[in-house]
């Protein structure tokens, strides 16, 4: 079935013009696109900041565009986070300049912004994930423990609750319902209401990010250990290293292509770093110059089977985002219109536009226009 679909996306593609693509740079208002979601009626929404407490939202439909301030009852502050529930209202998470040791979370809902101001800790509670895990429940990641709301109420979950730690960085719910979170400190596992650690498994000693393949397995990767990257495949935790095969043992980004392959990115410093595709139980190892920079702090597999990677350190590289497609890697900077090599993230939204954030600005390219030129090239 995938073969014919992307057959018949090849003849459309065919059709159309090859031009070399070209970045159009969205407005932010001087502020890093650190997040995005987009709503079913095709509404992209971004989170916007500065890094040091200053930020907004902004959203693009097919006809307008709108930038929130506080006329509108959204505070100013730098978010990083934002996420769609199932019942549409939008989330926002970030901290204030003017309030510290506190997070800040938005909703928008009924063409208005209702605020909590979540101050637990005695370090800024920095937002890292908002997730739906159970319908109706909003579960937020900070660095002060796992804050969550059902109805109206606020509760929070910390290490007295069997967190290992108060640094939670990623929460996933997966197919089966339970839900993973990755602290400071390890991974742990949320399943009927009690907290199951691993301390005595195979897994990573500190977790970035985590991630549920089509299989089901669960991955789990570290930014800032040398540990590499584990999987649970329903039984037992497995970790693999860059004995195994990967480009290197820090992991702070994880996706799976259209065709089930696994890509592991990360970095050590601006010297040592790259991106790593399992396949069939195969290791393939990308590193500068094959892609366009040694850091790797970004993935993300799109529709037609390409997958795209960036990088946010300053190196020497004047071509900041690859994109890997039909066995080749390409390279996109200054000369496509990509003005900034210091990547923040990917998205690709349902038009095929894909954008991406760097650190000086928000850039914009067609996805289908990317794909023609590069298999006219080659």
């Amino acid at each position: 079935m995938r073969i014919m679909v992307l057959f018949a996306s090849f003849i459309c593609f065919c059709n159309e013009s090859s031009s070399q693509p070209k970045f159009t740079q969205y407005p932010t208002n001087g502020f890093v696109a650190f997040g995005f979601a987009e709503s079913k009626d095709s509404c992209v929404w971004l989170a916007l900041g500065d890094g040091y407490g200053s930020g907004t939202v902004t959203f693009s439909d097919n006809i307008k565009s709108r930038v929130f301030s506080e006329a509108d009852g959204l505070p100013n502050a730098s978010y990083e986070q934002i996420f769609i529930a199932s019942d549409g209202t939008v989330w926002v998470g970030g901290f204030s300049a003017t309030k510290p040791n506190t997070a800040v979370i938005a909703k928008y809902a009924k063409n208005a912004w209702s605020v909590t101001y979540l101050n637990s800790s005695k370090e800024n509670p920095i937002v890292k994930k908002i997730t739906e895990p159970f319908s109706g429940q909003i579960w937020i990641a900070t660095y002060g423990g796992i804050f969550y709301q059902k109805d109206s109420a606020w509760g929070q979950f910390s290490t007295a609750d069997g967190l290992p730690d108060a640094k939670v960085n990623d929460i996933l719910a997966d197919r089966v319902g339970r839900i993973w979170i990755g602290t400071e400190s390890g991974v742990c596992l949320f399943d009927k209401g009690d907290f199951i650690s691993f301390e005595d498994a195979a897994v990573v000693s500190s977790v970035s990010v985590i991630f549920e393949d089509t299989r089901g397995y669960v991955w789990a990767g570290g930014k800032f250990n040398n540990d590499g990257v584990s999987v649970f495949d329903g039984v037992r935790w497995r970790t693999y290293t860059m004995e195994d095969g990967l480009a290197e043992n820090t992991v702070g980004t994880i996706t799976e292509d259209y065709f089930g392959r696994m890509w592991f990115g990360g970095y050590y410093d601006s010297r040592n770093g790259g991106t790593t595709m399992l396949n069939n139980g195969k290791f393939s190892r990308y590193q500068y110059p094959e892609i366009a920079k040694y850091s790797v702090d970004c993935l993300y597999g799109d529709r037609l089977g390409g997958v795209w990677c960036g990088g946010g350190l300053k190196e020497k590289s004047k071509n900041g985002l690859s994109y890997f497609r039909n066995g080749k890697w390409n390279k996109m900077g200054a000369r496509e219109g990509l003005l900034n090599d210091r990547i923040v993230t990917v998205y690709i939204d349902k038009r095929d536009r894909v954008w991406v954030s760097t650190f000086y600005g928000l850039f914009v390219v067609n996805l289908i226009e990317t794909i023609n030129y590069f298999d006219a090239k080659h």
